[in-house]
C-alpha cells in the first residue's frame, strides 16, 4: 500500500543535512532553541513546573537525559514528558504555524541529540525539519479561530470526535487527520509542494510578554500610556482595554485567582503587575507579587472588553482614565516582533532563578554558536543545575 505524503516527509525528515537549510532558517531554530529552553528554565522555578519536575522523577528511569534547570537525569521520555510541561509553563513559549510548536518539539530533538551525543549541527537540523513538518501539516487544516459572515461573527474551529490513529492518516482525505484532531476540514493536497525548496515555519511570533498573544498588543499599549506619562499606579481610576473577541471566553473573563494561569489570561492582573513596574517572565507569575493587595487592588479597577472593529482592523486600544482626562493607545497586529538581542536578553532573565550566571553565559555562547558545538552533552551540562 502506498502513502504519498508520508513517505515524502520521511524522507525529507531523514535525508535533509546541515548544508540544505537556508542560514536564516539555521538561525530562526537557533532562536527557536534558545527561546525554548530559557521558557523552560524559568517555568521550572513555579508551582507548575515544580509539580513536571516532580512527576519525571518519581518515574525515573535510566539516567539517560536531563531535566532543565534541575540536577536530575532521568529515562528519555520522563525527561521528555517534564520538559515539555517547562517550556510552556510561563505561557512565555514561541508561537508559530501550528499553534504552540515548542513545547512537543524542542524537548523532543534536545533529549535525543544528549543521549545520542550529536552535535550541534544535528541538533539544529532536527529541530529545523520538525519545525517545518509541523508547519506544513498546519496548512492541512482550518484556522483555529475565524470570522465568517457579513457581521464578521468570530468562532472558534469545532473540535469534536476523535478517530483512531492508522498509517493512512496524512494520506487519507476523507479520513485522515482531520478525522483524528477534530478538525473541520483537512486538505492533505497543501503538505508537499516545495518541500525541501521553500521553509514553512519562518513565520516564528516570539513572545515579548508571558500570557497569551491576544493580549500583548493590549499590554503595550498599556505600557506606552504609563511611560509617555509618567503615571503612577494611584494616579490611575480606571483602564478599558479592548482587544481580540477571544476575550469574551471563559478563559479571559473569569476574574478568580487560584493559580498562574489565571495570571496568563487575565489581562486585570497583567496591567497591574505593569503598573507596579513588575518585569514579565517569572516575576509576572510570582505567586507572593500576584497576591499582593495594591496588585489585587489595581486589577479591580480594570476592564477588559472586545474590540467590536477587530476583525476589519486586528487593532487593540487602551484607555487610561487619570488626572482628569482619558489617554488612549491603538496599536495593530498580534504582538510585536524580538530582535535577537532582545531574544538573549529574554533567555537571561528567565535563567537567572535556576543557573548561575557563569552557566547562562556558557549557555549562550553554545546556543548561538551549536554549529561549532561537537557533542550537545556539552551544552547540557551548563542547562543543570
Amino acid at each position: 500500500m502506498s502513502f504519498p505524503i508520508v513517505d515524502a516527509l520521511a524522507a525529507f525528515a531523514t535525508g535533509t543535512r546541515y548544508e540544505d537549510v537556508p542560514a536564516s532558517i539555521v538561525r530562526q531554530a537557533k532562536n527557536v532553541l534558545l527561546d525554548s529552553i530559557g521558557c523552560a528554565l524559568g517555568g521550572a522555578t513555579t508551582d507548575p513546573g515544580k509539580i513536571a519536575i516532580a512527576i519525571a522523577r518519581t518515574l525515573g528511569g535510566p539516567p539517560e537525559c536531563s531535566i532543565l534547570g534541575t540536577g536530575d537525569k532521568v529515562s528519555i521520555t520522563n525527561a521528555v514528558l517534564a520538559n515539555g510541561q517547562l517550556v510552556n509553563t510561563l505561557d512565555f513559549d514561541t508561537v508559530m504555524p501550528g499553534g504552540h510548536t515548542p513545547p512537543y518539539i524542542v524537548p523532543t530533538v534536545l533529549a535525543m541529540a544528549e543521549r545520542q551525543h550529536a552535535s550541534g549541527r544535528d541538533l539544529v537540523v532536527a529541530t529545523a525539519v520538525a519545525l517545518e513538518l509541523s508547519a506544513r501539516i498546519a496548512k492541512a487544516v482550518p484556522p483555529a479561530m475565524s470570522f465568517e459572515g457579513e457581521n464578521d461573527e468570530f468562532r472558534y474551529a469545532k473540535r469534536e470526535g476523535y478517530a483512531r490513529l492508522n498509517f493512512r492518516l496524512l494520506d487519507d482525505s476523507e479520513h485522515g487527520y482531520a478525522e483524528f484532531s477534530g478538525y473541520e476540514g483537512w486538505y492533505p493536497e497543501r503538505i508537499l509542494p516545495g518541500l525541501g525548496e521553500t521553509w514553512s515555519f519562518d513565520e516564528v511570533r516570539f513572545k515579548p510578554y508571558a500570557c497569551c498573544t491576544m493580549l500583548h498588543r493590549s499590554i503595550e499599549c498599556f505600557e506606552e500610556i504609563v511611560r509617555t506619562n509618567r503615571l503612577h499606579p494611584d494616579e490611575i481610576e480606571h483602564v478599558t482595554a479592548y482587544a481580540s473577541p477571544t476575550v469574551s471566553a471563559v478563559l479571559f473573563t473569569d476574574r478568580s485567582l487560584n493559580n498562574i494561569v489565571d495570571l496568563q489570561f487575565g489581562t486585570h492582573n497583567m496591567l497591574a503587575m505593569v503598573a507596579y513596574g513588575e518585569r514579565t517572565g517569572v516575576d509576572w507569575q510570582d505567586w507572593n507579587k500576584l497576591t499582593d493587595p495594591k496588585i489585587r487592588a489595581f486589577a479591580d479597577r480594570v476592564e477588559v472588553k472586545p474590540n467590536p472593529d477587530f476583525a476589519q482592523t486586528q487593532t487593540s486600544r487602551v484607555e487610561v482614565v487619570t488626572r482628569g482626562q482619558t489617554l488612549t493607545c491603538e496599536l495593530q497586529g498580534m504582538t510585536a516582533p524580538l530582535e535577537d538581542v532582545e531574544l538573549v536578553e529574554k533567555f537571561r532573565h528567565n535563567a537567572a532563578r535556576s543557573l548561575t550566571q557563569l552557566k547562562i553565559d556558557r549557555a549562550v555562547d553554545s546556543l548561538l554558536r551549536l554549529e561549532e558545538v561537537e557533542d550537545t552533552q556539552e551544552l547540557m551540562v551548563d542547562l543543570r543545575m
